[in-house]
């Protein structure tokens, strides 16, 4: 970690120099927007997990989706990775058979259908490179998906099929409209104009939705970058509804279908969102008018942590000290201020535990009707996991002014570094750490370390300026 180091009353202090990189994703429309958390149209599906629990004849209850989600792992199977050269040999000279070979290699080597569908997910996902939109894409049989090694969603879709087919699987192509990374959220949205393809299994009587393109990579600008994961392996109906719009309704899975205008309000949250997050609140739409500050309550799922951050979505430039995220109780607060009116995108990323870096799982339109001069001190390195910054949570701070500087830590210290002088506060029982100080009128910025008994470099947590 690159910092300056500071050193005061014997401890050095480490001052690290960050900037924190998040992704994208997203669609729009210009309709008018709800207030966050009020008005507009209801959709028939919430992005909170618990609010909700489609079922019907053809749709897995909870048995069936947690026998389903145990393959959901993010891990490929071994396998699947390599191939017995007896079965790459057909792959250039006879693709129906290279099929058929793969189909019974996977169910000699399976422990059920679950398993069958995952094999051969993760054989596509493993093998097979994404193209991008259907419409961009050449020949999308299965012969000349494999003879080529590439795919758009339909040709994915296809060899699909064909490998269930061949694992009499019942499985069904589904034509539909599916919201891309990177889209624009205050751009027209028409669900209604098909761009990608995926399927529906059929496991023990009950249907799964599986996309294996989505699973196989993305495109990062203009560069496809290979990333296999299991995000839409049997993702729940009430989840995929957020990104896949079917052109069948009856391929949503859902009891009551989403119709296109519901669809276009939703706000674009793929399926890390719901592996990680388990209620938003406000419920944001796609698109949300405020007066000019937002705050959010993110409630994560099994230790997963949340960061929140805000683009103008034309330039993609972030703002900086404009959200602050921190975790409260069970779930982490947004705190979020608009600096001019106008329009605004809010991106949630997400870090499951024992993850090093955090992912993009989700975003939102906001239109904000008034400007707001509310900043928030820079977080920097692990802020966001035991520590609860509870005054000044504003700044700038002001020279010659008085402050309680309150901050609940679970570390031996936390202390203030102003000007190279060390100020430590003071804990209480609750480990609560406070100190009243007045900012001198010779400093520039005031930042807050964190440190253990049994170290002496005490990180940065906290940066607030001083004007």
């Amino acid at each position: 970690m690159k910092g300056q180091y500071y050193m005061s009353k014997g401890y050095v202090f480490l001052i690290p120099v960050m900037s924190v990189l998040w992704s994208a994703c997203a669609s729009s429309p210009k309709e008018s927007a709800p207030r966050a958390g009020s008005g507009g149209p209801s959709p028939s599906v919430s992005p909170n997990a618990a609010a909700q629990k489609p079922s019907s004849a053809e749709t897995p209850g909870e048995k069936g989706y947690e026998a389903a989600y145990t393959y959901r792992t993010n891990l490929p199977d071994r396998l699947i990775q390599k191939l017995p050269p007896s079965i790459e040999a057909y792959r250039s000279s006879d693709s129906e058979e290279y099929i058929r070979q793969i189909a019974a290699y996977i169910t000699a080597h399976a422990a059920g259908d679950f398993d069958r569908v995952k094999k051969a997910h993760d054989w596509l996902a493993l093998n097979i490179a994404y193209l991008g939109p259907d419409s961009q894409a050449p020949n999308q049989s299965p012969e000349g998906v494999i003879a080529g090694g590439r795919a758009a969603g339909r040709g994915y879709a296809a060899v699909f099929k064909a490998l269930c087919d061949a694992m009499s699987i019942p499985c069904v192509v589904i034509h539909g409209y599916a919201r891309a990374a990177g889209s624009l959220l205050f751009d027209d949205e028409n669900p209604s104009i098909p761009n990608h393809a995926w399927n529906k299994v059929r496991i023990h009587g009950d249907w799964y939705m599986v996309d294996t393109a989505r699973d196989a990579g993305a495109f990062d600008g203009r560069n496809y970058e290979a990333s296999y994961s299991t995000d839409y392996l049997f993702l729940k109906p009430e989840h995929s509804v957020f990104t896949h719009f079917p052109a069948n309704p009856e391929d949503q899975l859902l009891p009551g279908p989403v119709s296109a205008s519901a669809y276009v309000s939703l706000a674009p949250l793929n399926a890390r969102f719901f592996d990680t997050i388990t209620a938003i609140s406000p419920e944001v739409r796609r698109i949300n008018r405020v007066a000019g500050t937002l705050e959010l309550l993110l409630t994560p799922k099994g230790g997963s942590e949340v960061r929140v951050s805000m683009y103008d979505e034309k330039t993609m430039n972030e703002y900086t000290n404009v959200a602050f995220v921190q975790k409260e109780g069970l779930a982490y607060k947004a705190y979020m201020s608009f600096p001019n009116p106008g329009n605004y995108r809010v991106q949630v990323s997400s870090r499951k535990r024992g993850e090093k870096t955090y992912t993009f799982c989700g975003a939102f339109g906001v239109i904000a009707a008034a400007g707001s001069a509310v900043r928030y001190p820079a977080q920097y390195g692990d802020f966001t996991q035991e520590i609860t910054l509870m005054s000044p949570l504003e700044m700038p701070l002001q020279k010659n002014k008085s402050y309680r500087f309150r901050i609940k830590s679970n570390t031996d210290y936390v202390a203030l570094v102003m000007d190279n002088r060390f100020m430590q506060l003071n804990p209480d029982q609750q480990g609560v750490f406070t100190l009243d100080t007045t900012i001198p009128s010779t400093v520039k910025e005031v930042t807050v370390v964190v440190g253990d008994a049994r170290s002496r470099e005490y990180p940065a947590i906290l940066k607030y300026e001083v004007w």
